[in-house]
């Protein structure tokens, strides 16, 4: 399109043929893909783009809507191409440059053109026809380029075009040796522009000029309502920017290796990736916080505190691993391999299997050395045999192994009888 640029519409003025339209209410059967975005306001009283400024399918109510056409030559008037008649067409005078030009009365979002060929005997073939759409009168290449047709022949049904562009002016323009421009019908979908002073809406999606405003561009987590920015309220969010603040998702449950971060007010809560952190990464006088559920893995510094836990529980030291606190013990008894005997939990560690002391202890008078049995390890314990009667005393250790063999005797000023009782001295020596 370089060459096309340099060129500027033919100065025609005593051939160009002006005629408005007469008012009409519009409402064609074409897509309706989008909302009308931000700044933009849909005419329908619905949320999907307008159609108030389009020609119509075969079949249907007039939909001119009083917009006017113009065309630099004519063998068929301009305005057969927005009249809701399938069966004239509009035709250029064959000249080298050709165009068309429709006036939608005010800047438009326009988001979809559709073109009806010419389907009479006596139709000729059209080809690299551009469609260009802008703010610009005078000239159509001062304006957006929306496409270029190729060929559009009379055996086409329609031709759809997608182009999101804005302005007040749609040309049709070709530029060929002894050619012409003709079809049956254009139709033209689209969203009404917000005014200048008022040139934005809260949100896509609008229905009504009533929704725009002079809204600001707010920092995250706050939106402008005419006058200011103010903060959303609880349970909504909003980035940075123009634009209302939206309703925050609910918290879900997410796949293993993410978590949920919850909505903050500047963005909206779902699910992410966690982090790669590993202990290695965490410093001394830290452990590492797992992830899951509402939290990223992280490396939290240890609190260091000593607790007193309840029955049940033990205390755990922070291990880098996870921070220091009371657990509930979840060894009550365990089966143990041989070597090991099982110790219960205690105040400072959970129940577990600990290897055997298999050294023999000297033991202290009234104790023998008892050998690791699986329930308690290898240790000094009371001796068990009897001590007959009162006033009596352990003489020595137990031989180990054995519980029945500590040796006694009666206590000072006692003496032992041969029934192996102990009867005070005097009573025995008068």
């Amino acid at each position: 399109m370089g060459r096309a640029e340099e060129r500027s519409m033919p100065q025609r003025a005593a051939a160009i043929l002006v005629l408005a339209l007469l008012a009409g209410s519009c409402r064609c059967s074409l897509a309706q893909p989008d909302l009308c975005p931000i700044g933009t306001y849909s005419t329908t009283g619905s949320a999907v783009a307008g159609l108030e400024y389009c020609g119509s399918t075969p079949g249907e109510g007039a939909c001119a809507c009083n917009q006017s056409s113009y065309q630099d030559s004519s063998n068929f008037p301009c305005t057969a191409g927005v009249d809701n008649n399938i069966t004239d067409h509009i035709l250029t005078a064959v000249e080298s440059e050709r165009w068309w030009r429709i006036d939608l009365g005010g800047s438009k979002y326009v988001y979809n053109v559709t073109l009806w060929p010419r389907l009479d005997e006596f139709y000729l073939e059209d080809s690299n026809t551009s469609i260009y759409i802008g703010s610009v009168s005078s000239d159509p290449f001062s304006n957006a380029l929306c496409w270029n047709l190729g060929e559009f022949k009379s055996d086409t049904a329609s031709l759809s075009i997608t182009c999101y562009l804005q302005g007040q002016y749609l040309f049709a323009y070709k530029a060929s040796a002894n050619g012409t421009m003709n079809w049956a019908e254009i139709a033209i979908a689209g969203c009404d522009v917000c005014p200048a002073d008022k040139n934005r809406t809260a949100s896509a999606g609008s229905t009504s000029v009533n929704d725009c405003g002079k809204f600001l561009s707010c920092p995250a987590g706050y939106f402008s309502l005419f006058a200011g920015c103010q903060a959303c309220s609880e349970g909504k969010y909003k980035g940075e920017g123009y634009g209302g603040c939206y309703n925050c998702s609910e918290a879900i449950a997410c796949s293993a290796g993410e978590y949920f971060s919850p909505c903050d007010g500047t963005r909206d809560g779902g699910c992410i990736h966690c982090s790669n952190l590993t202990l290695s990464d965490c410093a001394p006088g830290n452990y590492l916080s797992p992830c899951g559920g509402t939290q990223d893995a992280a490396c939290l510094a240890c609190s260091n505190e000593t607790l007193q836990c309840p029955a049940g529980e033990y205390f755990s030291a922070c291990n880098g691993e996870r921070d220091s606190g009371c657990i509930a013990c979840s060894n009550v008894t365990l089966e143990c391999p041989a070597g090991e005997y099982f110790s219960a939990c205690n105040a400072v560690r959970d129940g577990t299997c600990l290897p055997c002391n298999i050294t023999v202890l000297d033991c202290s008078i009234g104790e023998y050395f008892s050998a690791c049995d699986g329930t308690r390890d290898g240790a000094c314990i009371p001796c068990s045999n009897k001590l007959e009667g009162e006033n009596t005393k352990y003489t020595s250790p137990g031989i180990p192994f054995d519980e029945n063999n500590c040796a006694w005797d009666c206590v000072s000023g006692y003496l032992l009888r041969m029934d192996d009782t102990c009867q005070p001295y005097c009573d025995l020596h008068p």
